[in-house]
Order: structure tokens, then sequence, then C-alpha cells
């Protein structure tokens, strides 16, 4: 007698995508597929990708990873391509994505998150080894190193330097793609004359409505956070006219928490204060005040667009999607932008007792939960509500 046995095999699971939404002369990020979809049978490795519908947009798949291209730097609209993920067995599931390109929106950064910099682990009050897994407060900052820092040091005309080199203009964030200006003539003696002079302070200022949530701030004679980034566009600094003030996030990626006074890496970010520096983005709960970061302590605060601060551009980026969170099926959430998937549902508990949940949680098809570090909890906030 022989029996047979049925083995069920069963499709791979596409998240519901959002639309992917990018302001007109920017690029859209790469869209990670692997993230999106489950498959009870295979890895995602295994996942082959289709896709079609694509007219305006070009689009090549490498590695679950899909590039997606416009085609006419002028063009805008939206246009739906969809994605067709197939297993081994010849299984399938499809989801279309409404890729948008529109005018004038403030496009926001997407970028991996830098490794904080900090490399030393505490209990609850007090510096100790760092612990190993399975010990106590084991899973903290300083026992994961995630994205660790990369910095290039560029010339006058933004080309690479040696690692040694002392004397740089500009610095590339190999890790967020950033490039940041390099200030200069720090003497206690403000000159603006000198854009980069390291001891200006500015006023926050932006005459575009679409930008400055209906409060423009303080123009100050001139000296204020617009008059700067214009200067520096007018004279092509590094070669480059599109520099601009950076987003909260943006700033706060600099930060480098093993550092002190300023809480950063002084021999690459010259001349720095450890002191107050404006972002672009303004305050929902307050919109006559704007969020910025002190470099005297590495905490965000928020100050009246009028009261005068330091500030420090940046230019480049890739633009993220407006829309970039995809709730997933089994309870997590994916950033597309930065390549984190999240716990959707949030539980309170103490440091310690957070730690631990972390280590030991099972969701979805992951087990390498983790306690996020301060940046990446940042990533998630939308400055343009407040409460929460």
């Amino acid at each position: 007698e022989v029996r047979t046995a049925h083995v069920e095999e069963y499709p791979p699971v596409i998240a519901t995508l959002p639309w992917q939404t990018i302001s007109k002369g920017y690029e859209f990020a790469p869209l990670n597929l692997n993230y999106l979809v489950s498959d009870t049978d295979h890895a995602y490795t295994e996942i082959n990708w289709q896709f079609f519908g694509q007219n305006k947009l070009s689009v090549i798949i490498n590695d679950g990873v899909a590039a997606i291209t416009i085609l006419d730097a002028n063009w805008t609209g939206s246009e739906t391509i969809t994605f067709t993920a197939v297993d081994p067995t010849g299984l399938s599931d499809s989801k279309s994505v409404e890729f948008q390109v529109i005018e004038n929106v403030h496009c926001p950064t997407s970028f991996s998150i830098p490794d904080s910099g900090l490399n030393k682990c505490y209990d609850q009050g007090y510096l100790l080894p760092c612990p190993r897994p399975g010990e106590s407060f084991y899973g903290q900052d300083g026992n994961y190193l995630i994205n660790e820092t990369s910095y290039t040091r560029l010339d006058i005309y933004g080309n690479d330097l040696p690692d040694d080199a002392q004397d740089f203009a500009m610095l590339r964030d190999n890790i967020t793609g950033l490039i940041w200006e390099i200030k200069t003539a720090k003497d206690d003696l403000a000159d603006y004359s000198n854009v980069h002079d390291a001891d200006n302070l500015y006023s926050w200022y932006d005459s575009n409505p679409q930008t400055s949530s209906e409060h423009s701030g303080s123009f100050n004679d001139g000296q204020n956070t617009e008059g700067v980034i214009k200067n520096l566009n007018q004279q092509k600094f590094g070669g480059f006219s599109d520099w601009r003030l950076p987003s909260h996030i943006e700033l706060f990626s600099i930060v480098k928490a093993s550092n002190n006074n300023p809480v950063i890496d002084k021999d690459l970010f010259q001349n720095m204060m450890s002191k107050f520096y404006w972002s672009a983005s303004s305050d929902a709960d307050d919109a006559g005040s704007a969020w910025g970061v002190d470099f005297g302590d590495g905490i965000d605060y928020s100050y009246k667009k009028y009261s005068s601060h330091y500030v420090r551009a940046v230019r480049g980026g890739q633009c993220r999607s407006l829309n970039h969170f995809v709730i997933n099926i089994d309870g997590t959430v994916t950033d597309i932008s930065r390549g984190l998937i999240w716990q959707q549902a949030s539980t309170e508990k103490s440091w310690p007792e957070a730690l631990k949940y972390c280590e030991n949680l099972t969701l979805g098809a992951y087990s390498d939960w983790r306690l996020p570090e301060k940046l990446e909890l940042q990533s998630i906030i939308d400055l343009s509500r407040s409460y929460p």
C-alpha cells in the first residue's frame, strides 16, 4: 500500500504599499521590496520579482531593491507600477504602487541612520562594562554598532581629500550622503562679510509660506537663516547652488554621543560651537518657534524665531517619499525610507524591562529585535504634529 502526503504550499504576501510622492526635481529613493514580502515557505532571497506598468518611469530590480528613475525631468503626474512576487513553486502575489511627482513641496531626505557613536554602557545610574547577551542591561546603545559613521573630507571644489587632510572646506557623510559646510575663523568675532564665519549668529527666517508653517520668522536686517543660505548659493560654494538649512533629524545625525563640549566629532566638524544650531523645522505647537540642536548637550530644543543662533549649512541627500510607512499584517510597520522595521503596538516598561523585552521578542518573522537608538526614535517623529 502506498500512502501519499499532501504538502500545502503558501503563496508570498506583499504588504499594501503607500503612494510614493516626491517633489519635482528629485529622484525616488530605492524601494526595498524585501522588507515588504513575507512567505511561510521561502526566504525573501528566493523570491523572484516582476513588474509592469512603467511609462514615465524606469524600474530596475536588483536583489529585491527597486530603483525608480524618472525619464523626463520636467514631468509631473502619477504612474502606477504593479510589483509581483513569485516564489519557487510559482505561487505569487501582486500589489500596485502609485508613484507621484508634484510641484513645490518640501522634500524630506531619506538616509540610513548612522550609529550614535556611544560606546559605553550603563546600569540605571553608573558606568559598567558592556554586558554580554543574557546579562542584565544587555541590548543598550553601547552593545550595538550599526552603520558606523564614515566621513570624507572635501576641498573647496568638492574633490575628495585624504583622511588626514587638515585643510578642508566640506565634509561628506558616507552613511547619509549629506554634505556639510565647514566653518572658519572661530575667534569670538562675528564677520558677516564671511558667510562661513563660525561666530556669526542668525535669526530664523523663511519667506516661503509652504515651508515656514505660516510664520516666516524674523528678517533681522538680512542676518537670518534664509540670507546666509542665499549667500552660499549665490557664491556657488563648492560648485553647488543647492545649499540649505538642515532638517531636524539631519542636524541630529551628526551628534556624537560619546563626545562632549561639543557633542560632535571636533576633528571633522571644525570650529563647532557648544551652542544651539538652527534646523529648518518649525515647531508645530508654536509657529513662532523652530527646532534645532544644542551641541553643548546633544538635545533638541525649540526657540523663538526672532532669537539669534548658529547655522551650519548642508546639501545633498536623497528625496524620500512623503508616504514612507507600511503597516504590515504581522503587527509590524516598515519604514521603507530608512530600512527599519518597528513593532506597531507600544507597551510601557522601565528601561531595564524594555531592554530585556526587546532582546527576547519574536514578532512576525523576526527575532533580532532591540531597543532603538535615540536617532532611530527621532526618525519616526512627525514634526508637523504635536501631542503626540
